[in-house]
């Protein structure tokens, strides 16, 4: 998940907003959250 390193906790709301709309399936914000944190 080395690509999850360069999002910052300001790229987490876009990036929310990204992920939503091309890969609903794939739940990726809340490992995001996780590994930011």
């Amino acid at each position: 998940m080395g690509n999850f390193s360069f999002f910052s906790e300001e790229m987490t709301d876009p990036l929310v907003a990204f992920a939503g709309q091309w890969r609903p399936d794939l739940i990726v914000y809340p490992p995001l959250g996780s590994l930011d944190h």
